[in-house]
């Protein structure tokens, strides 16, 4: 009798043990305090569940892996860890308009945390982030990279921005976003929480409370352990709406690649008959894909055989700031005339691509590429001979 007591007891205390669940991510994370909106969910659906969570402001997963503070939290157990990417993968931007950027950089991040996630059997769930209130289109290309990244990493996604997109269409009065257009509302907060929830327990979130009490968390994940607060008040038909947007999210939204306008080549290819010659000489125009617009001149002199050398100076418009740099690697590819430059400081690169119209206009395409993971510019840009007028392309 005392054995089958002391089994009893054992299992019960084995059924009450909380599942752990680690968010790691950075303010589409933290606002609201959603990690404990979704603590406080799976409770009510009566699931004992403990929260942690790892954030700072603007961060990607790359940054996010590097830190020691984070590193130190994989000494524990964790169930699940729950991985949320910057908002556009990362920053990008070609001719000073804002794009998503290739998720190349973002699945970086996200294969080395889920190595670490998985050395502790824990199970990785991707927070599929939404598109930004003036970039709906980006939608499709943030799904497709999150289920990308899901399959190389054997991990499951939490397809928040497709219930996002649900609640967008169908109930356009319902307001997700902050005034600034890009983190959550409470509401959209909300939603959120309930994604991930139903995602890693598999319960509905129809039917559960629309309001909501828990300790806050402040901008680095941490619990304020000494103040609760109402983390939010739904009205009962706005908790409705979400919650069956979060049901009816898919699983896997972006099964087939985005529309053509987010993954554009911007290259060009050179005239068949272009020669280096045609290339030759100073050439005056503007970019836009600096931080500040600036006016350029670009010297071409050929050299041996393809080879090509020169200097490419720029001067920024506000005047805050020029530089004259040398070209390396320039030479004639099938592509254009293709050269490299560094920032004096070294923290990116350059590689630009040009075509030539007779000799009216040179046509070119510049990539940025920053020291600093996940950091891409880019544009296109026109110049003239002579210092003819000429703008970028916007």
């Amino acid at each position: 009798m005392i054995r089958f007591f002391l089994f009893c007891l054992s299992a019960g205390l084995l059924a009450a043990a909380p599942v752990r669940v680690l968010f790691i991510g950075n303010s589409y994370t933290y606002y609201h305090s959603m990690p404990r909106m979704a603590e406080e969910l799976a409770q009510a659906a009566g699931q004992e569940v403990e929260t942690r969570a790892f954030t700072r402001g603007g961060a990607t997963l790359m940054e996010l892996e590097m830190h020691p503070e984070l590193r130190a939290l994989w000494n524990e157990k964790w169930d699940y860890v729950v991985l949320q990417e910057s908002s556009t993968l990362g920053l990008s931007a070609w001719n000073g308009d804002l794009t998503v950027n290739d998720p190349a950089y973002f699945l970086q991040g996200a294969r080395l945390l889920a190595q670490r996630a998985k050395a502790s059997n824990a199970k990785v769930i991707l927070f599929a982030t939404w598109a930004r209130k003036k970039h709906p289109e980006f939608q499709a290309f943030l799904d497709y990279s999150y289920t990308a990244a899901a399959r190389e990493i054997s991990a499951v996604i939490a397809p928040v921005g497709q219930a996002w997109e649900t609640i967008r269409e169908q109930q356009p009065n319902l307001e997700l976003f902050d005034a600034d257009g890009t983190h959550p509302s409470p509401n959209g907060s909300y939603l959120a929480a309930c994604v991930i929830m139903r995602t890693i327990f598999s319960r509905p979130c129809l039917g559960l409370p629309g309001t909501l009490r828990g300790n806050p968390l402040n901008v680095r994940g941490q619990r304020d352990e000494g103040r609760e607060v109402e983390l939010i008040n739904l009205k009962p038909e706005v908790a409705g709406h979400l919650q069956r947007a979060a049901d009816e999210a898919l699983p896997e939204p972006g099964l087939y690649p985005p529309s053509p306008n987010l993954t554009a080549n911007h290259s060009r290819r050179a005239k068949l008959d272009a020669k280096l010659e045609d290339f030759a000489g100073r050439w005056k125009g503007r970019v836009f894909f600096y931080a500040t617009p600036a006016s350029f001149e670009l010297e071409l002199t050929k050299a041996d055989g393809d080879a090509c050398t020169g200097v490419y100076r720029l001067t920024a418009e506000n005047s805050s700031w020029s530089s004259s740099r040398r070209l390396a690697n320039c030479r004639l590819t099938d592509q254009g005339l293709v050269f490299t430059v560094s920032e004096p400081t070294g923290g990116a690169t350059e590689q630009h691509t040009l075509t030539v119209t007779g000799k009216e206009q040179l046509s070119g395409v510049a990539t940025v590429d920053y020291r600093t993971a996940m950091h891409r510019l880019g544009g296109t840009y026109t110049a003239r001979p002579d210092g003819a007028r000429t703008s970028s392309q916007r």
